[in-house]
């Protein structure tokens, strides 16, 4: 009976664990997709800021 406890209690902080790390990486992963999201949004804004400056030096002209 005892043993079947101990196996349990192994079972359970093993499950814990790969839970934990599970949730841990999501969460690294969430920062990664934040991370490129900021990246891809920055790009953007720059690459419509310079098409934007291009424009306008062409209507000076």
């Amino acid at each position: 009976m005892k043993e079947k406890e101990h196996i349990d209690h192994a079972l359970s902080s093993s499950l814990l664990s790969i839970i934990l790390w599970c949730a841990w990486l999501s969460w690294q992963f969430k920062i990664l997709l934040f991370i490129s999201l900021v990246i891809t949004i920055f790009t953007f804004i720059y690459w419509c800021g310079v098409v934007i400056a291009k424009k306008k030096k062409l209507l000076k002209k």
